[in-house]
């Protein structure tokens, strides 16, 4: 029998990681609750929160081969220093995709009851947010299959490609690495496709939200904008083209963003990983199959760390 009744109010009464780290003051900093069929762990520590990320990264790694696969894509990417559009500059679809993925942003970052209840299929059914997550994901594969299978029929055609600056876009390096065979294990369209979503999806609402709360504070704060903007002038004075080492000058602006992120995290709580074996975290033992929260707002605020 799960622990619906004693659980589940808990995180009914307000924003979930603001109730969780008030969970805090009477619980340690690793909580274990079970919100329907659900075991979860919620993690409230910076100390414990690495042992997760870093120490046994691999434990909760929901996809075993998706880091090896990013790190060896990475390379190239960034070598590549003329590959700067995703999808080059031409791309019929361009509007559709982004309404997509804002839709798919909205779902994920929202609540959904059923998924407290996996087993229940009635209540999936009830909800209909995974019947529009399908349809939304099903669009969304229609389009990127397309904009993959473009460079394929360029290439044949003897076309160049559509990169805004320059022949090759990420699409391309992508369909290079492939060709050449440089993994240990072979490529399909759909580890393309998850790459470049998780691209986009990652680096679109989190950069939004970080810039909007940012200037919202420095219109409260004008002295504190009068010194960004006044580092701003002079790094960037007299200069037509600017490079990283010169954004590297902005150390003022750096620590704007800083505390930016430390009251604003746009993304409050990270996750959830699955355990995908028993493992023993600061003395505790998380379950096979447990679902793990990271209270990034919490630990944003740890007077410890």
């Amino acid at each position: 029998m799960f622990s619906f009744i004693p659980n589940t109010p808990l995180i009914g009464g307000g924003l979930p990681h603001r109730v969780l780290r008030n969970l805090l003051q009477r619980y340690e900093p690793i909580m274990y609750l079970q919100p329907g069929q659900v075991p979860t762990v919620v993690i409230s520590s910076p100390i414990i929160a690495q042992e997760i990320f870093k120490t046994h990264d691999r434990a909760f790694a929901n996809r075993p081969q998706f880091n090896f696969l990013v790190q060896r894509w990475s390379s190239p990417l960034v070598e590549f220093d003329k590959m700067r559009s995703a999808f080059g500059k031409i791309c019929k679809e361009r509007n559709e995709f982004i309404t997509l993925l804002k839709e798919v942003l909205v779902f994920a970052g929202g609540f959904d009851v059923a998924d407290l209840f996996p087993s229940w299929k009635l209540l999936h059914n009830i909800s209909g947010v995974k019947s529009r997550l399908v349809k939304a994901h099903q669009k969304i594969d229609a389009i990127m299959e397309n904009i993959i299978n473009e460079p394929i029929e360029n290439k044949a055609a003897g076309k160049k490609g559509n990169g805004e600056f320059g022949d090759e876009d990420s699409v391309d390096v992508f369909l290079r690495v492939k060709e050449n065979a440089e993994l240990q294990f072979p490529i399909t369209n759909e580890h393309t496709k998850a790459v470049i979503s998780d691209i986009f999806i990652a680096g679109t609402q989190t950069s939004s939200t970080t810039i909007i709360w940012a200037l919202s504070e420095l219109t409260m704060n004008p002295n504190v904008m009068a010194k960004a903007q006044s580092e701003v002038r002079q790094v960037f004075k007299g200069k037509k083209n600017y490079g990283e080492e010169d954004i590297e000058k902005l150390t003022y602006l750096k620590l704007v963003i800083k505390e930016t992120l430390r009251p604003h995290t746009p993304v409050p709580l990270i996750g959830p990983r699955e355990c995908r074996e028993k493992t023993n975290i600061d003395g505790h033992t998380i379950p096979y199959k447990a679902r793990v929260l990271v209270n990034a707002w919490a630990l944003a605020r740890d007077l410890k760390s």
